[in-house]
């Protein structure tokens, strides 16, 4: 994922994870594209994610540690401000071969 106003630079890859560093700028709304479980350490700024069928976004600051889960109904996420934050994902099947 990375366009206009995203980067992604990969840290890590190994057969458990691999770890990437995302940066998005303040502003940005767009679907979050997993299937898969994913984790997110905020380092810098503000985002909500809203998911259908959950009332309240889940707001995230920087130290904020979310797994997010595999079967989320419409995630989407929007920075409020620029944001930078650590981002795991596990390999799926086909890699792990």
């Amino acid at each position: 994922m990375a366009g206009l106003f995203t980067t992604v630079t990969r840290l890590v890859t190994c057969p458990y994870f691999k770890l990437e560093k995302v940066r998005f700028t303040e502003g940005v709304e767009e679907p979050i594209p997993y299937d898969e479980p994913v984790i997110w350490m905020m380092l810098e700024g503000n985002a909500r994610i809203t998911v259908d069928r959950i009332k309240e976004p889940v707001t995230l600051g920087k130290g904020d540690t979310v797994l997010l889960p595999a079967q989320m109904q419409n995630p989407i996420i929007k920075t409020e401000t620029d944001c930078i934050w650590l981002e795991i994902t596990f390999p799926t099947k086909t890699e792990v071969r």
